[in-house]
């Protein structure tokens, strides 16, 4: 029912415009939740200067508690997690994280989501030294206030699972997965979208052992969770179908991944934007495929994106940046560059084997 949420958010702050209260707490309080809505939405062009003006509205109302702060600071963060902009969340959450610290009687699950925020961006950053303790102390914290079958918890203990799938850790990681599974499908209705998420994530480790009918299964369920309850459109399934595709090429089905790919892309250059790492990332894929298909003179303009995108997103060091370059040196070697391909491989080598050993 986004449609009438929506329009009572926005019938509320025209009954502020034009008066004192427009700058005021509760004008501030309103737009925050209305720039939370266009987030679910995936509206997120729409959501940032909502998320501004009410940053700003509180920063400057005497009448706001800490924890509106707090919330409204974690909000725009949130925000620009979703867009790739790491360097600009992560100073947000730090100061989010601060204010709860201070009162943490009054916001242990609010300072739980911060610390697994955090956790998530060292992630993305490859810094998983650093990223493990934060995304452990927040789902202890959720464990301990919540009880080990909230579905918070389980989330937060997904989100663990991720990230030793992520370092290869698939043993450690399939566990974790499982039981987080299992307390979102007690929890919530079959087709919710945190149980299509857990879903996807579990497909994707069967993927990388091999157990491909598994996680074809399990992807497709995870697709038709989010279509059904997000929309064709929407990030997640988006990502979803990103995933479909990755599991195709590893069956060989290269016509049938090229498609899904293209559908992924499409949905995320919409809602992402197109300098998002996620975009690159489907950038990668889909020349990857090309590249099997033959078609490398389409493929090297996609990769070629891909690595100037991870550059200014991620930096010269991360992970993400190496394996573009990787697929471009292939690229190019393929089609009779190899000092192209030797400089790119020059570069991508020594993170690669820093990251993985």
């Amino acid at each position: 029912r986004f449609d009438e949420a929506e329009a009572s958010y926005i019938g509320a702050l025209e009954g502020y415009r034009g008066s004192s209260e427009d700058v005021g707490r509760d004008a501030a309080l309103c737009r925050f939740h209305l720039a939370e809505l266009y987030v679910l939405m995936g509206r997120y062009e729409d959501a940032e200067p909502l998320f501004s003006d009410a940053l700003d509205g509180l920063s400057n109302s005497p009448d706001t508690r800490d924890a509106e702060l707090a919330a409204s600071i974690t909000g725009l963060s949130s925000l620009y997690w979703s867009q790739g902009r790491y360097e600009e969340a992560e100073p947000l959450l730090s100061r989010a994280r601060a204010i709860y610290e201070a009162v943490p009687q009054h916001s242990t699950r609010e300072l739980a989501g911060v610390l697994g925020s955090l956790g998530q961006i060292a992630q993305r950053r490859g810094d998983f030294e650093s990223a493990e303790p934060l995304l452990g102390r927040s789902h202890e914290i959720l464990e301990d206030q919540l009880g080990p079958d909230h579905p918070d918890a389980a989330m937060a203990l997904a989100s663990i699972a991720r990230l030793y799938a992520e370092q290869g850790r698939l043993d450690e990681a399939e566990p974790l997965y499982l039981n987080a599974l299992e307390t979102l499908e007690q929890a919530y209705p079959e087709d919710h979208p945190n149980v299509g998420e857990c879903l996807n994530d579990l497909a994707l480790l069967y993927w990388d052992r091999g157990e491909l009918d598994r996680a074809e299964a399990l992807l497709t369920r995870a697709l038709a969770i989010g279509i059904q309850t997000l929309g064709a459109d929407h990030p997640d399934v988006g990502a979803a179908t990103n995933s479909l595709g990755a599991l195709y090429a590893r069956q060989g089905k290269t016509v049938e991944a090229e498609g899904a790919y293209r559908r992924a892309l499409a949905i995320m250059n919409e809602s992402l934007g197109g300098d998002h790492p996620y975009v690159a990332a489907i950038r990668v894929n889909l020349a990857g495929v090309l590249r099997d298909l033959g078609r490398q003179g389409e493929a090297v303009p996609l990769c070629e994106e891909a690595v100037e995108i991870n550059r200014r997103a991620l930096g010269e060091d991360h992970v993400d940046v190496a394996r573009s370059r990787s697929m471009l040196a292939a690229l190019y070697l393929d089609l009779g560059r190899p000092e192209e391909a030797a400089a790119l491989l020059d570069q991508a080598i020594p993170v690669l084997e820093a990251t993985f050993g």
